[in-house]
């Protein structure tokens, strides 16, 4: 199973750095995943609370749909 963090590294990554990657220990790259997948879940989190907070000028039957463009159909 490929983790997001997995899938960052072989998007963003070039090989070389991707091989500097693997000359860590494999206790320390796998801490080095979790703590990219909790970077990214707290990101996604505050986006989450900053759009919910944005949308809070809209009236209320509105913010379904304006949430909605706002952040692409989630």
């Amino acid at each position: 199973m490929t983790t997001p963090a997995k899938q960052w590294v072989e998007q963003q990554l070039s090989v070389d750095e991707r091989a500097q990657l693997e000359k860590l220990p494999p206790a320390t790259r796998v801490q080095l995943f979790e703590l990219m997948e909790a970077a990214v879940r707290a990101k996604d989190q505050q986006v989450a609370a900053a759009l919910d907070n944005a949308v809070r000028i809209v009236p209320a039957p509105l913010r379904r749909s304006v949430k909605k463009l706002l952040a692409g159909s989630k």
